[in-house]
């Protein structure tokens, strides 16, 4: 697992720790993230990064959890 301190969206200054966070709370896809986090509301590309990071959270929260 990587850093929850390392930057995922650039754009915004969003960080994996973020992302994570707001799929633990309950967000289900990018559009979730991004309301959550603001994430993806500059250049996009982190979008795919972040998508697979849903993906693998979603696929073992307890893995994400402090």
């Amino acid at each position: 697992m990587e850093d929850r301190d390392a930057v995922i969206c650039e754009c915004g200054h969003i960080t994996r720790g973020e992302v994570i966070d707001a799929v633990l709370g309950g967000a289900m896809n990018f559009v979730d993230v991004a309301e959550a986090t603001g994430a993806g509301r500059g250049c996009d590309r982190c979008r795919v990064p972040i998508e697979f990071l849903i993906q693998d959270v979603r696929d073992d929260p307890d893995a994400y959890r402090r």
